[in-house]
């Protein structure tokens, strides 16, 4: 949703800043509103039942930490198994990227 409402706005010359623009792309799916920005983004909730004052606002760009790594370690892994064949199918794959990570 972010690229379309990025790629439309762009295309048509629209004046909005990424602020209003996330609020657009929320419309579509809720996430989308700070998949907008690089950095640290804050989601505003708003008040609006329909969301359209739900929008995002970049705190920090994506340069402000240079040497901020981020891991993510994995401290217990189990398998739930549903009974369906490509459900099993779906874990192996999960099983082997949890490998290697």
């Amino acid at each position: 949703m972010v690229p379309n409402v990025f790629a439309l706005a762009k295309l048509m010359n629209v004046s909005e800043d990424e602020s209003q623009l996330s609020a657009i792309a929320r419309q579509g799916l809720g996430s989308a509103c700070w998949s907008l920005f690089g950095g640290f983004v804050k989601w505003i909730m708003g008040k609006e039942d329909d969301g359209s004052d739900s929008l995002a606002v970049q705190l920090v760009d994506e340069k402000h930490w240079e040497d901020l790594f981020i891991i993510i370690a994995v401290s217990y892994f189990k398998y739930i198994i549903v009974g369906e064949c490509e459900d099993f199918d779906i874990f192996q794959l999960q099983d082997g990227r949890a490998r290697s990570v």
